[in-house]
């Protein structure tokens, strides 16, 4: 999820938010201030930044750890000969 879409996420009033140490269920989770994406494999707490702000994550939709184990991994192609 991009930055952009981590905003128009948050501003259709559908996403909650959720701090730093929080306790969430597995899932996908973006930062609101630097896109970075948090895979939690079981429920546990959010991670903080390490960098002195509050973290503050939103879920991303579609993406729990359920729908990720079940996706498919892209299958290669053989390398054409010359």
């Amino acid at each position: 999820m991009t930055r952009l879409e981590t905003l128009l996420h948050l501003a259709s009033g559908n996403a909650p938010t959720y701090h730093a140490g929080a306790t969430v269920s597995p899932g996908v989770y973006v930062d609101v201030d630097t896109g970075r994406t948090v895979l939690l494999e079981k429920p546990g707490p959010l991670p903080a930044s390490l960098d002195g702000r509050v973290a503050v994550y939103v879920a991303e939709p579609g993406r729990t750890w359920g729908s990720i184990r079940r996706s498919q991994p892209v299958r290669r192609t053989p390398a054409l000969s010359r």
